[in-house]
């Protein structure tokens, strides 16, 4: 009897010792941002060419929404992605599992995989597909991914992440794969710069494979998986050329520019077929090619407007479009200079009051708009304060951000929400929506200048104007049919054109003047081009409105000592009728000399009221 039970502990204690990696997985699965697109959004997501659908055709959706691109057979799909990186993960081993399918007319096709950064797995029919992989650097991109598809139907919904475990034998597989994958990259051609950096990147890895501590091999991994992006930019670019036939490429200089995220338009003439065309970027390049980082992602909107994605917020971008041709011909517009905003801050929460999809569809939907105001504006302390409630038949939002949405599902989305945020910030509901902004007062045009601009820009028009009443805005004269206010569950067709202009309108009338929390100014802003070697005068139009005409007149001497440390800044704190009198009570207004060559100034100002300083900023020059 004794022998047994000692049996048995030993028995208990060796599975303990033999298995201990399946008690130590956890469920990641929140980190993964808008897993099964129930908020009818993209948003925390990459992509280019996919759409989302409600309907029950893929038998694997899970909720209210899937992602699908599909034509008619026996037609081919073209290249298409989805995609999110994730950030903050402990390093270690993971498991991504993904529903999808890839098929024509319902059988197998070649051309798409499910990935996490170079790890991939084929799909083919409808499945739950998982993948294994290893995360060295804290962060990993995944996605589901289109190259020379076979395929005319192809769907995901559902993904779902598991973390393994965080043993140091993982890392070191982990490098040595990476090790492996970049040896073969390496016997490409590519710059000799290039190729010297990845060479020394492998052998600085491959030593860490057997032996390498934790630290040690992220480290490694964080400059090989560099050096290997930067390798298989230098093998493409290697392979095209400037010289011949090249393609006529015009970058336009209209732009617009999120916190992560800069759009822009190009126009590509070539008597050669297309092969690639996008924008190349970089933050020190004053010419980035095709070597640099480069986007071929876009949404359609009166044409392609490309998505230059991951950028670092309150950054000068050097950017341009660049296209190649089939014989690898490659050609550039004009390069232009674009800031990125300061990264917003918008957070949301939801009472959790309508059980079952109601809840998933708004929460989901009240995700979505905190992540793109985050990166798309730079409006902070906004909060989207979600409830249910049966009683309202559409939705409805009070300044501040209490947001009610009703029954009627087709309201329960992304769009509704992003347009209720709006009423949060002031539209329609606070007193800086009206007055001399407005061509009647309390309706009318909208005469702020940033809000034309990024219409005109993403409307594609020089004719379209912003307009509304007391409560609503909308466009008028507009060339496509895109809302770009989302009126009503009519308006929301739930791409990423319509979510990301909402997105940035509602910035351009934030820095037009509206305030949007607390009855606060906080992106009012004047940013105009300066000659850094000459003196610069800031005057006021109308006298009625300061105590003196001229309120800055300055000399370069006074900024030469900030040059030398580019990350200074100074402020100047001015009295009802001080040097800077823009209005009664005090405010500071703070200047920032970016570069030494710097070709932009921007003003802005932190202010303690609204006030009537939204008049003045509309006789200002801009």
């Amino acid at each position: 009897m004794i022998l047994s039970a000692r049996r048995l502990l030993t028995a208990f204690f060796l599975s303990f010792l033999l298995f201990p990696l399946a008690k130590a997985q956890t469920d990641c699965t929140s980190l993964i941002a808008n897993t099964g697109f129930d908020g009818l959004s993209f948003a925390g997501w990459q992509q280019s060419g996919m759409k989302l659908q409600t309907n029950s055709a893929f038998t694997l959706k899970e909720g209210y929404a899937y992602v699908e691109q599909w034509v008619a057979s026996p037609n081919t799909l073209p290249d298409l992605y989805i995609r999110q990186r994730l950030t903050g993960l402990s390093n270690g081993r993971y498991r991504l599992t993904v529903a999808a399918q890839h098929t024509q007319d319902s059988q197998a096709a070649d051309g798409g995989v499910i990935f996490a950064d170079w790890a991939e797995t084929k799909v083919t029919t409808a499945a739950d597909y998982e993948l294994t992989f290893d995360v060295l650097t804290g962060e990993v991109l995944i996605g589901f991914r289109l190259t020379d598809s076979k395929a005319n139907w192809a769907a995901c919904d559902n993904w779902r992440l598991t973390r393994i475990g965080t043993d140091v034998s993982y890392l070191r597989e982990g490098l040595s794969s990476l090790v492996a994958k970049a040896q073969t990259l390496s016997s490409a051609s590519m710059d000799a710069a290039v190729k010297t950096n990845l060479q020394e990147a492998i052998s600085s890895a491959k030593v860490l494979t057997t032996s390498g501590t934790s630290t040690a091999i992220s480290t490694a991994a964080t400059t090989l998986k560099a050096a290997m992006q930067a390798a298989e930019r230098s093998t493409f670019a290697i392979r095209t050329s400037s010289s011949g036939a090249v393609p006529t490429v015009t970058t336009d200089s209209r732009y617009a520019r999120g916190a992560t995220t800069i759009f822009g338009r190009s126009s590509v003439s070539s008597s050669a077929s297309i092969l690639e065309q996008g924008f190349c970027f970089s933050p020190t390049n004053e010419e980035p090619t095709i070597a640099d980082p480069r986007t071929t992602r876009y949404v359609e909107n009166g044409g392609r407007i490309y998505c230059l994605d991951n950028l670092e917020p309150a950054t000068l971008y050097y950017i341009r479009a660049y296209a190649i041709t089939t014989d690898l011909k490659v050609g550039y517009g004009k390069v232009i200079q674009a800031y990125t905003l300061p990264k917003g801050n918008v957070t949301w929460s939801y009472g959790n009051e309508g059980g079952g999809l109601i809840d998933s569809r708004i929460s989901q939907s009240a995700s979505s708009v905190s992540a793109l105001w985050s990166s798309l504006t730079s409006i902070t302390g906004a909060h989207l304060n979600v409830h249910y409630a049966s009683g309202t038949p559409t939705a409805d939002c009070s300044y501040g951000g209490y947001i009610r949405v009703g029954p009627t599902e087709s309201y329960q989305a992304t769009g509704t929400l992003l347009h209720e945020m709006g009423h949060g910030i002031g539209v329609g509901t606070h007193s800086t929506y009206t007055g001399d902004i407005r061509s009647e007062s309390s309706r009318g045009l909208w005469y702020g200048k940033r809000a034309t601009r990024f219409l005109q820009f993403w409307d594609n028009s020089n004719d379209v104007r912003l307009t509304g009443d007391g409560t609503h805005l909308w466009a008028t004269n507009a060339a496509n049919a895109l809302s770009y206010t989302i009126n009503g569950a009519h308006e929301d067709n739930h791409s990423d054109a319509s979510y990301y202009g909402n997105s940035l309108l509602m910035q351009a009338i934030v820095e037009d003047g509206l305030a949007p929390v607390g009855g606060n100014l906080q992106g009012l802003a004047y940013t105009l081009d300066v000659d850094a070697t000459k003196s610069f005068v800031i005057t006021s139009s109308d006298l009625s409105l300061g105590c003196m005409s001229s309120f800055l007149v300055d000399k370069v001497a006074s900024f030469r000592p900030l040059r030398s440390q580019p990350k200074r800044r100074f402020c100047l704190r001015m009295g009802p009728c001080g040097r800077l009198p823009l209005m009664s009570p005090p405010i500071r207004i703070a200047f920032a000399i970016k570069r030494q060559d710097a070709s932009l100034l921007t003003v802005h100002p932190t202010l303690t009221t609204a006030s009537s300083l939204r008049r003045r900023h509309q006789r200002l020059p801009t």
